[in-house]
C-alpha cells in the first residue's frame, strides 16, 4: 500500500487489517500497546481497504475506502456500544458507490459535511447529509492517477497530487484543474499538503522522490506552480514519505514506512521558509505509519504542542511533543503557544458551499475554563538569586572597609599636623610642675643662705 495505514481523531484510532474482504480494526484512543493477532474488526467491503479518514465534525464517524471502489461510513460508538464488532456482523451506516477503481484517498471538507474520494484520475464529492454524490472532478489522462487530496482553509480549492509527477490546484465546483505544476520535478511517490496557516497563506508542501537525488520536500505558491520556491533534500532513501502538518506550530513531520526516524521541519511566517530541525529518533520497531491527533487532545497545561500515534507491526503508541516551560508558569494558559484551532462545528451547509459561498471553518479557544492566560499574569517583583545577594553583600562590605580606611587616614593626618605645628605657637601660661620649676629658677644666688 502506498497510502497511510493509520487514522485517528479525538476518540478512536483505526488501521486496515489483513483478512477476507476489507476488515478494519479500531479501538478507543485510550487503549494503546500491543495489538493481538485475533483482534476483532469491522468488515463491510469485498476487497482490502486502501484509505481511512475520520470526520472532523463527529468523533465517532469513520470513512473507509476499498479496492472494490466502495466507501463505507461507520458509526463506531454504536458498534462499540452494542459489541457487534465482536461478531464481525456490523453494518455501515452508509455505503457510497460510484467509483470504478480502488479508492486510494479520502479527505473531509474543512467547513461542510462533504467527503472527497479519489480513485484513478477522478475525485468525487459526496454530500454526507443525503449520502449522495454532489460533484465530479476528473483530470485528463488515465495516467494521472491521484495519490491524495488536500483542501485549502475554507475548502474553496483542492490540491491534488498525481503519480505522474504533477500537482494540480482544482476548483471542485467548476469540476476542473485550474493550475498544474511541471511534470519533471518528481518521478514518483508524490504527496501534497495545503499549508494554510489558518487562511493567511497559499502554500503547498509536497514530498516525493526525484531521480538520482533521493527524497525531497518542496514549497509551492498555490497561485503559481511554475516552480517551487523552496526545495530541500531530505535524504538519499527511496521509500515514500508521508507528511503531517500542524497549523498551530507550523511544524511538519515526515515519516516513511520502515524508517526509524521522523524528519522534522519548521515553516516560517506565512509558511514560506523551510527550516530543517533535529531528526527524532524512534526506538523499537520501525515505523509503519504516524497520525496526528486533533489539537484538542493535547495537554495544554503541560504545554504539549503536538500528540501523534506511532504504528509498528505489533503496537500503537503515543508520542508527545512538549515545550519546556518553568514549573511556576504552568498554572497559566500559554496563549503565546496555543492559537485558536479548528472546532468540531459545521460552519457551512452543503447547499451553501455548492452554490459558491466560501465560509472559513469555525475556531475555538483551547484555554481551560478558569485558567488565567500567561499574557495576563500579574507583574511580580524581580527575584534576587543567592549569587546576587552574595555579590551585593561583598560590595557593601568593601564600601564599609573603604569608608573605615578613609576615616583612619583623616585622623592620622590630623594627628601629624598637630604635632608638627604645636612647638612654634604661643604656649600661654605655664602651669603645674613645670611652672614651679621655672619660678625656682628665678631665685638669685644671693638669696641662698648656707646656714639655713
Amino acid at each position: 500500500m502506498d497510502t497511510p495505514l493509520l487514522a485517528t481523531n479525538g476518540e478512536y484510532w483505526a488501521v486496515p487489517w489483513v483478512g477476507g474482504g476489507g476488515p478494519v480494526f479500531f479501538r478507543k484512543l485510550s487503549r494503546y500497546g500491543k495489538i493481538e493477532p485475533d483482534a476483532p474488526t469491522i468488515n463491510g467491503h469485498r476487497a482490502p481497504v486502501l484509505s481511512l479518514a475520520f470526520s472532523p465534525f463527529q468523533d465517532n464517524v469513520l470513512a473507509s475506502g476499498s479496492d472494490d471502489g466502495t466507501i463505507c461510513m461507520w458509526a463506531l460508538d454504536e458498534i462499540d456500544k452494542s459489541g457487534q464488532h465482536l461478531m464481525m456482523d456490523a453494518e455501515p451506516m452508509a455505503r457510497l458507490s460510484d467509483h470504478l477503481h480502488g479508492v486510494r484517498a479520502l479527505e473531509f471538507h474543512p467547513a461542510s459535511p462533504v467527503l472527497a474520494s479519489a480513485a484513478s484520475n477522478q475525485v468525487k464529492f459526496w454530500d454526507l447529509n443525503t449520502q449522495s454524490k454532489c460533484l465530479d472532478l476528473a483530470l485528463e489522462g488515465e495516467e494521472n492517477a491521484i495519490a491524495n487530496v488536500s483542501f485549502n482553509f475554507d475548502g474553496s480549492l483542492a490540491a491534488v497530487a498525481t503519480k505522474t509527477q504533477a500537482i494540480h490546484v482544482a476548483d471542485p465546483r467548476a469540476g476542473r484543474s485550474v493550475l498544474q505544476s511541471p511534470t519533471d520535478f518528481n518521478s514518483r511517490a508524490q504527496r501534497v499538503v495545503w499549508c494554510t496557516d489558518y487562511g493567511s497563506s497559499e502554500v503547498l508542501l509536497s514530498v516525493g522522490t526525484a531521480p538520482r537525488r533521493g527524497r525531497q520536500i518542496a514549497l509551492w505558491d498555490a497561485r503559481n506552480l511554475a516552480e517551487p520556491f523552496n526545495v530541500d533534500q531530505v535524504d538519499t532513501a527511496t521509500g515514500q514519505l508521508f507528511p503531517l502538518y500542524d497549523e498551530g506550530t507550523g511544524v511538519v513531520l515526515l515519516s516513511g514506512r520502515g524508517d526509524n526516524t521522523i524528519k522534522v521541519y519548521e515553516l516560517g511566517p506565512g509558511c514560506r521558509q523551510l527550516t530543517p530541525c533535529s531528526d527524532m529518533m524512534v526506538a523499537g520497531e520501525p515505523l509503519c505509519a504516524i497520525a496526528m491527533l486533533p489539537k484538542q487532545s493535547c495537554d495544554v497545561m503541560n504545554v504539549e504542542t503536538m500528540r501523534v500515534l506511532r504504528l509498528t507491526t505489533s503496537t500503537v503508541d503515543p508520542i508527545s511533543f512538549i515545550l519546556p516551560r518553568a514549573d511556576h508558569l504552568k498554572k497559566f494558559f500559554m496563549d503565546d503557544v496555543y492559537v485558536p484551532t479548528r472546532s468540531r462545528a459545521v460552519s457551512q451547509e452543503v447547499d451553501g458551499w455548492l452554490s459558491g459561498a466560501n465560509v472559513a471553518p469555525a475556531l475555538e479557544d483551547l484555554k481551560p475554563e478558569g485558567v488565567t492566560p500567561l499574557s495576563e499574569k500579574p507583574v511580580e517583583a524581580p527575584k534576587v538569586s543567592k549569587a546576587q545577594i552574595t555579590r551585593q553583600q561583598i560590595a557593601e562590605t568593601a564600601k564599609e572597609d573603604k569608608r573605615n580606611v578613609e576615616s583612619f587616614n583623616r585622623l592620622q593626618a590630623m594627628a601629624v599636623q598637630r604635632s608638627k605645628y604645636q612647638g612654634v605657637g604661643s604656649k600661654g601660661a605655664v602651669k603645674g610642675v613645670d611652672a614651679a620649676t621655672e619660678e625656682s629658677n628665678d631665685v638669685s644666688d644671693s638669696e641662698w643662705d648656707d646656714d639655713e
